[in-house]
């Protein structure tokens, strides 16, 4: 856990998650309850910073035998810490590589998320800069978490996990998928994850992240054999999207069925079942790709940003066709304007997400 004791109080940064599990059905308003209840435990305990949570799952007892085989559960059998009876017995054996997969990208959207909007205007404080390099370093510590499963390795804690790969670098064939510094540059984010201490600056740790992830999913995509053509990793992580992440799962697709019964004004007929058979999560992975492309470019100053905001538009409207076109030729207000209509896209097509709105839309109050 990252914390920091500052003017005599305890700052905790990391997010904590809590799975509950129940033993009747709750209702809507029961959960409704609780999480405004957590919300306001975690303002008390927060003390201003935006990056402590509690990431809570409630489940049924019933259905604790079938819960989907995610990392998450795997290491909460394996390590998590239980108040009442101990039922971890019942969490899946197992990981399914779409979930881990999904689980990981889903890292870029926190970098997106978390971003000061103030970067772009040249008006950030140190603060700003600090907070920034933690989201990038916790981004960087999940590579081991996603990667090490494909070699047979399933290891709990972030530090037990670097401590393998230093220990077995040689045997890990997706060390050469990685860039020569990756190892120090994992030791680092341990570091300045722990001690809010960081040695490189904002945009150099940004560089190397995005092109850890990018080096990462090309090394999925190969072990699942899926490296040919010249294709960049966004367009072949939406091609390929049924094989890497968990697209038509049978729940989701009756959803979306509804959205598009209580949304019928917005969309044709023809259109409604072209957005029905979209491989979503895979345009969602794209999005993000693209958005930290264009803004990494931008920062930089390499005059290729704007491409990137295109695909990034690009995707977000196949994703909510809600949204018509988007006016304006500012790079700044139109990737903070696509930042926006991402959550509220995200809280349209998830109910997980809908229960999060305010949280997510108060951190994009504070980062602009």
């Amino acid at each position: 856990m990252s914390y920091v004791f500052e003017n005599g109080q305890l700052n905790i940064y990391s997010d904590i998650e809590l799975l509950v599990i129940v033993k009747g059905k709750t209702k809507k308003v029961e959960r409704e309850l609780l999480y405004k209840k957590l919300r306001e435990l975690e303002a008390s305990l927060a003390q201003n910073n935006k990056f402590f949570h509690l990431d809570v799952s409630i489940v049924n007892l019933r259905h604790i035998k079938n819960l989907p085989p995610k990392f998450q559960f795997w290491e909460t059998k394996n390590s998590g810490i239980t108040s009442g009876e101990d039922l971890r017995r019942y969490l899946p054996e197992k990981v399914d590589f779409r979930y881990l997969n999904e689980s990981s990208l889903n890292r870029l959207h926190s970098i997106i998320l978390y971003f000061p909007g103030r970067f772009l205007v040249n008006k950030f404080s140190k603060e700003d800069e600090t907070d920034f390099r933690y989201i990038l370093a916790r981004s960087v510590l999940d590579i081991p978490t996603w990667l090490l499963p494909y070699t047979g390795h399933l290891i709990c804690g972030f530090k037990n996990r670097i401590d393998f790969i230093h220990e077995n670098k040689e045997d890990l064939d997706f060390i050469s998928w990685l860039p020569s510094w990756f190892l120090d540059f994992l030791d680092e984010c341990w570091q300045g994850k722990m001690k809010l201490r960081f040695e490189e600056d904002f945009l150099t740790m940004y560089d190397k992240v995005l092109v850890c992830f990018t080096q990462a999913t090309k090394y999925v995509l190969s072990r699942l054999k899926l490296t040919t053509g010249y294709e960049d990793v966004e367009i072949k992580i939406v091609k390929y999207s049924p094989r890497i992440l968990h697209e038509f799962l049978p729940r989701r697709k009756v959803f979306e069925l509804i959205l598009l019964g209580k949304n019928w004004k917005s969309i044709s007929v023809k259109d409604a079942c072209k957005w029905f058979i979209l491989n979503k999560k895979g345009l969602i992975a794209a999005f993000l790709f693209s958005m930290n492309y264009a803004l990494l470019s931008h920062l930089k100053g390499q005059g290729i940003q704007k491409d990137y905001l295109r695909q990034a538009e690009y995707y977000l409207r196949q994703l909510d066709f809600r949204i018509k076109n988007i006016e304006g030729d500012n790079f700044s207000e139109k990737w903070l304007y696509l930042r926006k209509k991402y959550i509220d896209f995200l809280a349209f097509f998830y109910r997980w997400f809908a229960l999060k709105k305010d949280y997510l839309d108060s951190v994009i109050e504070e980062n602009e």
